[in-house]
């Protein structure tokens, strides 16, 4: 019995997704995720803000709804169902196109290597920016196969629309790099009209996107109070940390202080460094990588070893499409466009984790869908890329099951040391240096079992939390962090903490040495000497 093409779609779907989830560990690799996560569920306290501003990147209309779900169901992690849920769905959509273009089996083996290799990463490391990533992709292509007939396919036009529509909303800026590098792709859609259609389509949803996050600033400006104060702080921070810095210009800013504390991301305190401060360092200290150390094999190394399955297999998409003049010029085009995009990150920008995958993603997805597969007279052919796609596969399976393997490691550490903080919950623990033991949460955890209430990250500015930590722990004020009794640092001592507290309190601030009570976790506390 022949199965229609949606249905094939779904079962193929939902078997891999099945597998990945029950078979392996994902976790939340960002610390924007894990805080996301953590306040939409109420776990840093009741009287938490949900104002934060490290959750402007994701649309009120997101957020909101799944803050209600976990009121209503406190035990389920609906943030991350939300995640998985639009990965799914654009799993469909992606494999239901190339169910469109080639044989179902063809189109089978391709969308198990590009699960394989991306799709299954996409989830083990489960974030908002790759969800977004995806359902971008995923978006573009039915909206290419929409138009790519000669009778417009409203179906795939609206489904592309609408997941384009929640890729934006769940985080804007990363649409960017998706759509750029697919671009030459529509290059083959047939007919000037067509191609007005697809792009139209595209801008204006796009453009009502950009006026649903104006709408999201006026909200938040409404609902909470210092909003804007916070907002621009926000973008202060951004434009030092998502930069590439001139190492000389900053070893001589007259702000050594704010430039240690920049260095290590503690930025807290809005009063010191201020938002004036920080976009002064901004001006005078970004700059571009020089050319030496772009061109140096340290700088490219890791981002080839790190991605080299992800190349493979782009390259294995490239040798198995049929290529024709002036065919040749769109993955070209789309191939150079990528490449300029990763060099001008790497030179003037802070590399983002998800870019050069959702780079390699877009152009082998675009050239396995959009391209025809090679008919070669040569038989050896067929049966060598096969053979290939076999190893690459089974590469990747290799790659997912250690993934999986150390994040149940790295999750097991974390839920001992977490144990050592939740069962003293009169303690107030401060986070220093020690981001990799909260990189590693596992997605599905029962977040009421996982409070963060007496747990303080200091990347982000407390503002969020002060009712809470004030009615927890009677904390008033951070900044005094010294003199209460209840406040202990957690982590690899921060030296520009303790020039930060010299400042603040303007006595000598030492550490004391790690508290033997604690087993796993390196303790201490801060003491100020007048």
């Amino acid at each position: 019995m022949k199965l229609h093409p949606l249905t094939s779609a779904w079962l193929i779907n939902t078997g891999l997704f099945g597998i990945i989830l029950a078979f392996t560990c994902p976790v939340y690799l960002s610390g924007d995720d894990l805080n996301i996560m953590q306040t939409l569920a109420g776990g840093y306290g009741k009287d938490t803000s949900i104002c934060p501003p490290f959750l402007y990147g994701t649309h009120y209309f997101i957020s909101v709804p799944i803050r209600n779900l976990y009121q209503q169901f406190p035990s389920v992690n609906w943030y991350s169902v939300w995640l998985v849920m639009i990965q799914y769905l654009s799993g469909i959509g992606v494999l239901l196109v190339l169910f469109r273009r080639t044989s179902f089996y063809i189109a089978t083996i391709s969308y198990l290597l590009l699960f394989l290799v991306f799709g299954s990463w996409m989830l083990l490391y489960l974030n908002q920016s790759s969800t977004s990533i995806v359902a971008t992709l995923a978006s573009l292509l039915l909206i290419w196969e929409s138009v790519s007939e000669t009778k417009l396919n409203k179906f795939y036009g609206s489904a592309g629309v609408l997941l384009l529509l929640v890729a934006a909303l769940i985080r804007f800026h990363t649409i960017v790099p998706v759509i750029v590098v697919a671009a030459p792709f529509f290059l083959l859609v047939p007919g000037i009209g067509n191609k007005v259609k697809a792009w139209g389509s595209i801008a204006i949803t796009v453009i009502i996107c950009w006026f649903l996050y104006q709408n999201q600033y006026s909200h938040y400006t409404a609902q909470c109070s210092a909003w804007e104060q916070e907002e621009q702080y926000r973008a202060a921070k951004y434009a030092n940390i998502n930069y590439h810095k001139d190492q000389q210009a900053l070893q001589q800013s007259p702000y050594k202080t704010e430039v240690a504390m920049l260095r290590e991301l503690l930025l807290f305190d809005t009063s010191f460094p201020n938002a004036a401060t920080l976009h002064t360092l901004a001006q005078t200290t970004n700059g571009p990588m020089p050319v030496k150390e772009l061109l140096s094999t340290n700088t490219w190394h890791w981002n080839f070893v790190n991605h080299r399955l992800m190349i493979a297999v782009l390259l294995l998409a490239l040798l198995a499409v049929c290529v024709q003049r002036p065919q040749w010029i769109v993955p070209a085009t789309s191939l150079l466009t990528g490449l300029a995009a990763i060099v001008y990150m790497q030179q003037y920008r802070k590399m983002p984790a998800y870019f050069i995958p959702a780079v390699l993603f877009t152009i082998t997805a675009c050239t396995a869908t959009m391209l025809p597969v090679s008919q070669s007279r040569n038989k050896l052919k067929p049966i060598g890329l096969f053979a290939l796609a076999i190893g690459l596969g089974a590469w990747a399976l290799v790659r997912t099951v250690k993934a999986s393997q150390q994040n149940a490691e790295k999750f097991s550490r974390f839920q001992s040391m977490y144990q050592e903080m939740s069962s003293r919950p009169d303690r107030l623990f401060i986070n220093t240096n020690n981001d990799e033991a909260y990189g590693y949460f596992y997605c599905f955890a029962n977040p009421s079992q996982y409070s963060f209430k007496n747990i303080l990250f200091l990347d982000h500015p407390v503002q969020s939390r002060s009712s809470a930590l004030q009615a927890a722990f009677g904390v008033a004020d951070i900044r005094q962090a010294p003199v209460y009794k209840n406040i202990y640092f957690a982590g690899p001592p921060s030296q520009a903490l303790l020039l930060y507290y010299q400042k603040i309190t303007g006595g000598r601030v030492e550490y004391s040495p790690p508290l033997p009570d604690f087993k796993l976790l390196e303790v201490r506390r801060l003491f100020v000497q007048q």
